[in-house]
This record gives C-alpha cells, sequence and structure tokens, in this order.
C-alpha cells in the first residue's frame, strides 16, 4: 500500500485515496493512503488492521448533489434546445398532448441558462455507519475516495463532497441531501471483497456507463437491510 501522501501531491489514475484518520481541516491538507486493486486481498487477510477494522454496518446512507455549474447548465440547455424545435414544430399539429413538450422544454432550457440545476444530473456517494466509524465512500474522475471519521465529524465528512470534482471538473450543489436509507447488515470487509471480485479499483471512470452511481448504488445494495436501488 502507497505511502502516506499529501492529497495535493499528485494524480493518481485507478486508485483508492484512502483517509484513515479524517480531522476538522481541509481535505488537500490531510493525509491519505494510495490502495490498489492487488492490496484487496492483503486488507481481506488483516495485514492493514491498524488501517481497516471489519466491524459490523449499522446504517448505510446514499447522498446526493446536484451539479449546478454554467459548464452542466449550457450541456443541459443545448440538449433541451435540440428537443424543443422540432417539438415547437409538431405543436402546430391538432394534437394535445404535444403541446406541453415545447412548454416544458423552453422552460427548462430558460433554467439551464440561467444556471438552474439540471434535475438527471447528480453526484452520488454513500456514507456507512459502523459501531465505532463513518466512512464515505465516492468515484470521480480518475480515483474513488473514502474517508474515514467518528460519529462526531458527519457534516465535515459530508462537506468533503460540497465541491467534488468529476471527469470534467464539475462542481456541486452546497447541500448533499438523503436519497435512499437503510439500517445495515454484514460487515465492512464485505465492501473489500465486492470492490475485489468486481474490479472496482481498477475500472476507468466514464460519465455514461461507469460513474459514481455505478460506484455508490451496488455498494449501498449490499449493505442495506431492505432498501433497493
Amino acid at each position: 500500500m502507497g505511502a502516506s501522501q499529501s492529497s495535493n501531491s499528485g494524480h493518481y489514475e485507478n486508485k483508492l485515496c484512502y483517509y484513515p484518520h479524517f480531522e476538522r481541516r481541509p481535505v488537500k491538507d490531510q493525509d491519505y493512503k494510495i490502495v490498489e486493486q492487488r492490496h484487496l486481498g492483503k486488507i481481506l487477510d488483516g495485514e492493514f488492521s491498524d488501517l481497516f477494522e471489519d466491524e459490523d454496518v449499522e446504517y448505510i446512507w446514499i447522498y446526493c448533489t446536484s451539479l449546478r455549474t454554467k459548464v452542466v447548465a449550457k450541456i443541459g440547455a443545448i440538449a433541451l434546445m435540440i428537443a424543443a424545435v422540432p417539438a415547437t414544430i409538431l405543436s402546430f399539429f391538432p394534437v394535445a398532448n404535444l403541446i406541453a413538450i415545447p412548454v416544458a422544454a423552453s422552460t427548462a432550457v430558460v433554467a439551464g441558462v440561467s444556471g438552474g440545476t439540471i434535475p438527471f444530473l447528480n453526484h452520488q456517494f454513500v456514507m456507512i455507519k459502523t459501531k465505532k466509524w463513518l466512512y464515505v465512500l465516492s468515484k470521480g474522475g480518475s480515483r474513488c475516495k473514502c474517508f474515514r471519521g467518528t460519529h462526531s465529524l458527519k457534516q465535515h465528512l459530508l462537506d468533503t463532497q460540497k465541491q467534488y470534482a468529476g471527469a470534467s471538473g464539475l462542481k456541486t450543489d452546497p447541500t448533499p441531501h438523503v436519497w435512499k436509507e437503510d439500517k445495515g447488515k454484514g460487515r465492512l470487509f464485505e465492501l473489500f471483497q465486492w470492490m475485489k471480485k468486481e474490479n472496482a479499483i481498477d475500472k476507468k471512470y466514464n460519465w455514461a456507463g461507469e460513474n459514481c452511481k455505478h460506484f455508490a448504488q451496488p455498494i449501498f445494495n449490499l449493505f442495506a437491510r431492505v432498501e433497493r436501488v
């Protein structure tokens, strides 16, 4: 496993940046460990017991933050404008259910251009609670991240996702909100078993087929007692 690093010391593709001792200070000033796919077996064998504890999972959440930068607004506006043109032409025909299409599309375009959120674009991440720790796990750009802190640091852990930057440097709305939650089941090391089986760390980020949701949602389903996404 990689030695402790400063989080602004370099760019690590297809790695898990693990912050085992999260504190109340900027993320860029905190040390972390570099976990590669090949390290997962060693973690499961207990070789890094000072960094990873196999506790029962008591609770799990998926949090969601809306993307709301000018870049996202422009993307949404262009896409919706393309849809609005044929919808507007079709609206001249006497088909009642087409009348709402250009109206809705035009409204969305105005919202996009003005810098509002685009509802279907968001960043998702998962929070796991054990008896001793809270973990926040996310995927964005070329790397996965995992933050571990005490229960008293819950808000500070959530704040790590406020300025999330994905593959295109898109940032998020400042207020993460709960999308799904449930009582937990299983033990934490099942997370590393899943990562090993799915080759999760080595999977290259792709905004359409391998993004933050494809990382967070299977983890939620793994540990949620009843809820599924």
